[in-house]
């Protein structure tokens, strides 16, 4: 008899481990890729709610009292019209009192998984959160 030649490639058993440690790996980590895009997306309306507030202040000072409304912002070239035609993932809004008091608002749409609101006082301070409705909160981060 003849000494057999090493055998090339993997058993059966060695690619059957190594596919059960990717799903494992796999299972783990998707949950936190989707709360990954989800903190993007957040600051993301984060920075469209700060950008308002400017827009906001420079009606301010311009006319002398606050706009109405988004398309007010945009119509004085103030806020960039796609903005306020945006409608996924958050949807903007402006709410002005007659007391010249306002806040600005991004309500999350389009998820059936995330839900909240993200505002944006007079002063600039960022409130609210975004919830998957289970243990995960996004919030926004303070400039």
């Amino acid at each position: 008899m003849s000494p057999r030649a090493p055998q090339r490639g993997f058993t059966l058993l060695e690619l059957m481990v190594v596919t059960a440690i990717l799903g494992v790996l796999t299972a783990t980590a998707l949950p936190r890729l989707g709360t990954a895009f989800e903190t993007a997306r957040v600051e993301q309306a984060s920075s469209a709610l700060i950008s308002i507030w400017g827009a906001q202040r420079l009606h301010v000072l311009e006319h002398g009292g606050p706009a109405v409304s988004l398309d007010a912002l945009a119509e004085a070239e103030l806020l960039d019209a796609g903005l306020v035609a945006a409608r996924e993932p958050f949807r903007f809004s402006l709410d002005t009192r007659p007391d010249g008091r306002w806040v600005a608002r991004a309500q999350r749409s389009a998820s059936k998984r995330w839900s909240g609101e993200l505002r944006c006082t007079m002063s600039g301070e960022l409130q609210g959160k975004v919830s998957d409705g289970g243990d995960q909160d996004v919030t926004p981060v303070q400039l």
